[in-house]
């Protein structure tokens, strides 16, 4: 159908109609066309004052339990909670039941898109399983729709395997993302050790678990001469050993979770299990290392971390609550919060993830593909639980105020419209 999207301000700096306030005709998921005070009598018209427009949000490493654990999420909750946070695609784990590690599992995968308003991109896994032993047939999945390798939730422990899936995966130019996080350093570490962790009382998960890996990892992939997606860096130290292999030359690159740029270990003096996150949040100056990595561009991209969990996993003494935060909804507000701008956001969530699951980026302009995130800057209001979108309530940002509203998406022909 006709859709006509009156005065919308454009915020795309890498398109020819950035911080331009354009009417935009949208039928049957195309651009048909951009320009001013147009008036088509078919079109359903929108009409919303202060209406932005960006190109459709990516996110790289969230979690779906479909297969396996619909109750915690499905891919019909995960659509409406990641178009509610502004996203037109999303790139899913394989640590499902069973383990998306072959071409049957990685075409269902796929398939989610074309029946829902948001595509999901399957990430195959990097062994059998995700078990860490066996590599998979990378290759098939790639040709099935497999964008990026990883074992998702589970680091790779073993430096000869993750080495092979490089020398695997190069010949293809395949992306690998790993994990990083040594738990043989921190056996049984509920959080970053340090002051906040020694005040509680609870076994500590420190920086070191995190940099041996992103060490190990650097030397493999010079080694190789492949790529590289660092999945959830935290800390100071792992941004400056990314930050050295970039200026080598090599083909690394590294993403931060949402609320690794917005809390610290302070948040946890109330013993929230809601932020009980893998990897843990850490000090003021890790945040803002991170902060300044995102910004320079040592750090690609950010990744909501979403990992939903049930209510009885979570409400529980915090030593035995389940790790993971129902984060998706929370990514665009989050920059914002974090001090980026409007440009920074529009780069952060829909250009540089393309880049690395090398993507073409949506264009708002006549004649390309309507991939859109519609949302309004200057909305206050606050998330509480009729907001929330997801199968699970693990949301640390519950009952949180905010500044601006994602107000829908575009999408191969599907419209969302978020009252």
């Amino acid at each position: 159908m006709l859709r006509l999207i009156r005065k919308v301000h454009v915020i795309d700096p890498r398109a020819p109609h950035h911080h331009q306030t354009v009417d935009l005709l949208l039928d049957d998921g195309v651009i048909a066309l951009v320009g001013q005070d147009l008036d088509i009598e078919a079109a359903e018209v929108l009409e919303v004052e202060g209406l932005h427009a960006m190109p459709g949000g990516l996110d790289v490493g969230a979690w779906v339990g479909d297969p396996g654990f619909e109750q915690r999420e499905d891919f019909d909750s995960l659509s409406k909670a990641a178009a509610a946070g502004g996203f037109t695609e999303v790139a899913v784990w394989p640590n499902t039941l069973p383990v998306v590690d072959g071409k049957a599992e990685v075409a269902y995968v796929a398939r989610q898109g074309e029946r829902l308003p948001v595509a999901f991109h399957p990430i195959g896994a990097l062994t059998k399983g995700c078990e860490g032993t066996t590599i998979t047939e990378m290759r098939d999945m790639r040709e099935a729709g497999a964008l990026a390798f990883s074992d998702g939730l589970q680091p790779v422990r073993h430096a000869g395997v993750l080495l092979r899936a490089m020398q695997y995966v190069l010949p293809f130019e395949g992306l690998v993302i790993n994990q990083p996080f040594d738990d043989s350093v921190a056996p049984n570490g509920q959080m970053h050790e340090g002051r906040v962790s020694t005040l509680l009382g609870l076994k500590g998960m420190p920086p070191l678990a995190e940099t041996l890996m992103v060490q190990r990892d650097i030397d493999i992939l010079r080694y190789t001469g492949s790529r590289l997606l660092l999945h959830g860096i935290s800390c100071a130290e792992s941004v400056e050993l990314v930050r050295r292999a970039k200026n080598e030359g090599l083909r690394v690159y590294a993403s931060v979770p949402l609320m690794n740029l917005l809390f610290t270990e302070d948040d946890l003096a109330s013993f929230d299990t809601r932020f009980k996150v893998v990897p843990p949040l850490r000090t003021a100056a890790d945040r803002a290392a991170l902060i300044e990595g995102l910004r320079d561009g040592t750090i690609d991209l950010v990744t909501s971390n979403h990992l939903p969990e049930e209510a009885e996993h979570k409400e529980r003494e915090f030593a035995f609550a389940a790790f993971g935060a129902s984060t998706i909804q929370h990514v665009w507000h989050g920059l914002r919060q974090a001090g980026f701008s409007l440009e920074e956001i529009a780069e952060l969530m829909a250009h540089r993830p393309r880049q690395v699951l090398g993507l073409p980026t949506p264009v708002i302009d006549t004649g390309a593909p309507a991939n859109l995130t519609l949302f309004t800057p200057g909305t206050r209001w606050t998330f509480g639980e009729s907001h929330n979108r997801s199968r699970s309530t693990n949301d640390p940002f519950l009952d949180r105020p905010k500044e601006g509203m994602i107000r829908g998406i575009a999408r191969n022909g599907f419209f969302v419209w978020i009252d």
